[in-house]
């Protein structure tokens, strides 16, 4: 967990430096503009997306109700009830626009610091739960121990990643079938993948 901080922190700052070489976009800060605005998206994005993820999987394991983690941002009336990825991630992406880079950045890391807090609390008998993984959208899907629901390709450390491996240029992995429940990574269902 402690990596995925780290690559975190260390794309805000990339992201932050001044741009360097001529020719290059940048806003009035001197920053290169298309690195801020995409991470600003990302970082929205996963802050709530993980919030949901950790959120659901502690749920599903402890049997209490949901405790989002990190600092939500104020939402309209009728988002947790909300039927669509598309509306969700627009309605996402509104909440937190009033957010600067770092605040985005520090809410996601609360987010991570919550479950990293939550897990080192974790006795044996939590560990060997196996529930079925939560689902934004939709049923639930196969039942996996709680590790690989927190920390497995399909969880919410895997899906940071993937995105902060996308702002670096990484190519993709190759993407899952619909109908492959033991191939799809849970970016496969991700709103912002491309």
């Amino acid at each position: 967990m402690e990596f995925t901080r780290m690559r975190v922190r260390e794309a805000v700052a990339s992201a932050s430096a001044p741009a360097r070489g001529v020719g290059r976009g940048r806003d009035g800060g001197g920053r290169a503009e298309g690195g801020v605005v995409a991470l600003r998206g990302v970082l929205g994005h996963l802050a709530e997306w993980t919030r949901w993820q950790v959120a659901a999987v502690r749920s599903a394991v402890t049997g209490e109700p949901p405790v989002p983690g990190g600092r939500p941002p104020d939402y309209p009336e009728g988002f947790a009830g909300v039927a669509s990825f598309d509306v969700w991630e627009s309605m996402v992406q509104d909440a937190m626009a009033v957010r600067s880079l770092g605040e985005l950045a520090r809410d996601l890391s609360q987010v991570l610091d919550d479950l990293a807090r939550w897990v080192a609390g974790g006795d044996d008998a939590l560990w060997g739960r196996v529930v079925p993984e939560p689902r934004r959208f939709g049923r639930p899907g196969p039942a996996r121990p709680l590790a690989d629901l927190l920390a497995g390709w399909r969880g919410p450390l895997a899906h940071v990643e993937w995105h902060l491996d996308r702002l670096a240029g990484e190519p993709p992995p190759p993407r899952g079938a619909p109908d492959d429940e033991e191939g799809m990574w849970v970016v496969d269902r991700c709103p912002l993948h491309p």
